[in-house]
């Protein structure tokens, strides 16, 4: 390579050339082109070949190099700013910009970031996109043209549920990705030798785990609300991949089930697959290769805070759920170790192929002293038999870093309560002393509001309302490792107190019940937690309550006075508010029940009955009730109303007793009697007198009389006709004294039937045999 000094040599030695010949020898003109080659070549090998470690060291160099000169040239700008351009069209502002390299200062736009700040742009500029998160000053590389989203900040955490040698565990594996941070488009995790991964030629749909994906309560689509998509981890038929294949249309929200719509940008279902590379021995790593697909979404971030808890089972299950007996999908190594992982991710911002290293939980612990089982051990490959070598004697285990966990978070309108907990590998349970705990606004993380050292659970406040924060649980072991747990708390909306209103005209209290309507009004809720009514006597003793915004109280038992009603509404915050009202329940005076002479009357068959009511308070009855008795006092029927006929059993001749009793709105009571006779009744004596027959009519006339009536009245006398030979079949009626049949047929022989009715309803009748002629 040819250094600075020696090209200068050559420059110098060019040009001097220049200027004592018209042009240049064909020596001449070879050698500048093999200098300018080899130039070329200097210049690309610096900033292409990214896999490369010494490149990527130069642009991890190139990086602090940006971060100093930039944070020296926010130091030196008024109005402060970093040297960055313009936020493109079309991108979400999430805090992150370009380093513009012929950014000016403010102030002082003769002083450019580079040369004045930074000698020169770095090589690597050519390549990636220098990005700053401008609430941190933190710069990092992305891929040119990518969406303007922070770095991921991604946790991946494993835990097994067996880990014994050559166990057979339940793997669970937790991805955690922060809100508004480049998107993982793909998770590679590589795990320690010894692991034996079964389910090689499994059925298409078999089950080998499941997905349990949870958005965070900062979701845009039901804020406040963890909302959740399950699916199942299943086979694809092809040895070693599987699939996962949520439906983000089934999201519901973990707070009460609700359907929540809109997820991922609406976006029905998206297939991610899952390619697994199972290692066999102690020397061969075990490796997964998650692919998240991202086909028909825009957005480059994560539009929430997401947990992806992937379960890989023990045994794999067919398409129904079952059991499929053998087929065990992990096994553990037969050594006693500390078995430790590598994880890896690549973001939607990311330069092709770079993958960064993703924090969390990655070591598992093997105990004990056991073989592989025969049921664990991998079915061998036919190959020629060669001598099986020695394990490598693991390394010892050295010290894993504690793992920090905020247990829970309860915000309030000014404060935030929380409590967590620190485990680790070798210490076990981390002491409350030391636990650290930080609380920063998630607008400007850099500016550490309160801090709690040395315990386990507290309060941060006071806090602002409405406000939303990031609270960070920093624990340390006993060598000094240190593990975080981080959470985003909004606290709530300042609870204002509800108005509590009677709604007056709605409102009475009479002897009998209470009748109440109130109305809730309050700035947070739709209804009460609790609404009371409470009635009280003139000198504030406790009478009797109800509850519900309307309602009915029995309050039969109250004296007539004033009684002051009161209605209590409280919140779904505790607070309450009251409204009063009186009302007065006066004294009550009996009524007076009235039989009204001469419109009442009694006979074997019905009875019609008139009544009366006379009160101070009420003008009618709340009841009327009529008793008919006879002259033993037995009960024979009752009837209500005031003016009414009552339908009675066959009377016999004898004396009634007719009884009404009235009752008003206080209950008070009066009842009013009479008598009424009925005599013995005899039937009355029908006779037919003079009968006249035609060829075509008959003429006939009659007399009723009776012992008690005298006299039939013509009214109550009624005739018929039939042929002797047809007694059923009625031919014509009459009423009356007198009168005609006709027409009737000539040469016939009829009968004529005369009944009589008297005023007790009894009746008599004569009837007679009559020839027509045959002619006139």
């Amino acid at each position: 390579m040819l250094c600075p000094s020696t090209w200068l040599k050559i420059s110098t030695r060019f040009t001097a050339l220049r200027h004592n010949v018209q042009g240049f020898t064909l020596v001449e003109l070879l050698a500048v082109m093999a200098i300018i080659g080899i130039l070329a070549g200097v210049t690309a090998g610096a900033v292409t070949g990214l896999g490369g470690s010494g490149v990527n060291a130069q642009i991890k160099s190139d990086t602090t190099a940006l971060e100093t000169a930039a944070d020296r040239f926010l130091n030196d700008s008024f109005p402060a700013t970093y040297p960055v351009s313009a936020l493109p069209s079309g991108e979400d502002d999430l805090g992150v910009r370009e380093i513009n390299f012929d950014a000016r200062l403010p102030q002082n736009p003769a002083k450019t970031f580079v040369p004045d700040f930074l000698k020169k742009i770095p090589n690597s500029a050519a390549l990636v996109s220098y990005r700053i998160e401008t609430s941190t000053g933190k710069i990092f590389t992305a891929d040119d043209g990518a969406a303007f989203a922070p770095l991921p900040d991604s946790r991946f955490d494993a835990s097994f549920s067996d880990s014994s040698p050559s166990g057979n565990p339940e793997v669970i594996f937790e991805l955690k990705m922060g809100k508004n941070r480049a998107a993982v488009e793909e998770l590679r995790i590589q795990g320690p030798g010894g692991f034996v991964l079964g389910g090689k030629s499994l059925s298409a749909g078999s089950k080998v785990g499941k997905l349990e994906i949870t958005f965070g309560t900062d979701n845009p689509w039901k804020s406040g609300h963890e909302v959740s998509v399950d699916v199942d981890i299943v086979a694809t038929g092809e040895a070693h991949k599987w699939s996962i294949t949520p439906d983000f249309t089934s999201a519901t929200s973990d707070a009460n089930g609700s359907t929540v719509t809109g997820v991922n940008e609406g976006v029905s279902t998206i297939t991610h697959t899952l390619t697994i590379l199972a290692g066999g021995s102690i020397e061969e790593p075990w490796k997964m290769f998650l692919v998240m697909d991202r086909t028909g979404l825009t957005k480059a971030h994560n539009e929430a805070t997401e947990t992806w808890v992937f379960t890989i089972f023990d045994t794999a299950q067919d398409s129904s759920g079952v059991e499929i007996p053998g087929e065990r999908l992990l096994t553990n190594p037969s050594i006693s170790a500390v078995y430790r992982w590598l994880t890896e991710e690549h973001s939607t911002i990311q330069v092709e192929d770079i993958f960064v290293p993703v924090a969390g939980r990655l070591a598992v612990v093997i105990k004990g002293e056991a073989a592989l089982s025969p049921t664990s051990t991998p079915e061998p490959t036919p190959t020629t038999p060669s001598p099986t070598p020695s394990p490598t004697p693991p390394t010892p285990p050295t010290n894993t870093p504690p793992t920090a966990t905020i247990s829970s978070t309860t915000p309030g309108d000014t404060s935030i309560d929380f409590s967590g907990s620190g485990v680790d590998l070798q210490d076990g349970v981390i002491p409350a002393s030391n636990m650290f705990w930080q609380i920063v606004r998630t607008s400007n993380p850099g500016n550490i509001l309160q801090t709690r050292p040395g315990v386990s659970s507290g309060t941060f406040s006071p806090l602002t309302s409405t406000d939303e924060f990031l609270i960070t649980l920093i624990v340390t072991d006993s060598s000094g490792a240190v593990g975080t747990a981080s959470a985003v708390v909004n606290t709530t909306t300042p609870n204002t107190a509800p108005t509590a209103t009677i709604v007056e005209g709605s409102t009475t209290l009479s002897i009998l019940q209470l009748v109440v309507e109130g109305t809730f009004s309050d700035a947070e809720d739709a209804s009460p937690s609790n609404a009371t009514w409470t009635i009280k006597d003139s000198g504030g003793s406790f009478i009797t309550n109800g509850s519900g915004l309307s309602t009915s109280i029995d309050v039969s038992t109250l004296v007539p006075g004033i009684y002051t009603i009161e209605f209590l509404v409280v919140d779904s915050g505790g607070l309450e508010d009251t409204a009063t009202t009186t009302r007065e329940i006066p004294f009550n005076n009996a009524p007076t029940a009235g039989i009204v002479e001469g419109s009442t009357t009694l006979s074997s068959t019905v009875a019609v009955v008139k009544g009366s009511f006379t009160d101070v308070e009420d003008g009618s009855p709340i009841a009327a009730l009529w008793t008919i008795r006879d002259s033993g006092g037995a009960f024979i029927t009752n009837g209500t109303g005031l003016d009414i006929s009552i339908a009675v059993p066959d009377l016999v001749p004898g004396v009634y007793t007719i009884e009404l009793k009235v009752t008003d709105s206080g209950l008070l009571q009066d009842t009013a009697t009479t008598t009424r006779t009925i005599v013995l009744n005899t039937p009355p004596l029908a006779a037919i007198g003079l009968v006249t027959p035609t060829f075509s009519s008959i003429t006939f006339s009659g007399i009723g009389l009776d012992a008690e009536d005298g006299t039939i009245v013509a009214a109550n006398m009624s005739w018929e006709l039939v042929r002797t030979s047809n007694l059923t079949n009625v031919l014509q009626t009459a009423t009356g004294s007198s009168g005609t049949f006709s027409p009737v047929t000539p040469d016939d022989e009829f009968q004529i039937t005369l009944t009589v009715t008297d005023s007790g309803g009894a009746t008599g009748t004569d009837s007679v045999i009559v020839n027509t002629p045959t002619s006139p």
